[in-house]
């Protein structure tokens, strides 16, 4: 009996930049930290056995402090697969 792979599962990362204050990084760095860590939760099987999954969906939120001025306080990349 073939094994059966279970269906790959939306995954979502997330990085928190340091709590100090007046800390200057770049916002692609707080969402690549985002991404490589949604990549680490994948842990996706396909069939195939190639683990190669095409047209996957990228998504990029953050969630932003609004004062003056305002902030990014949290990075989040959400990956989501096809199908």
């Amino acid at each position: 009996m073939a094994e059966r792979t279970a269906k790959p599962r939306t995954v979502t990362g997330k990085w928190t930049p340091p709590k100090r204050e007046h800390v200057r990084f770049s916002h692609s760095d707080g969402f690549n930290a985002a991404l490589d860590n949604a990549l680490s939760k994948t842990h996706w099987k396909s069939p195939d056995g190639k683990n190669v999954f095409e047209n996957v969906q990228v998504q990029f939120t953050a969630t932003v402090r609004v004062d003056n001025p305002g902030s990014i306080i949290a990075y989040f990349a959400t990956l989501t697969p096809s199908g």
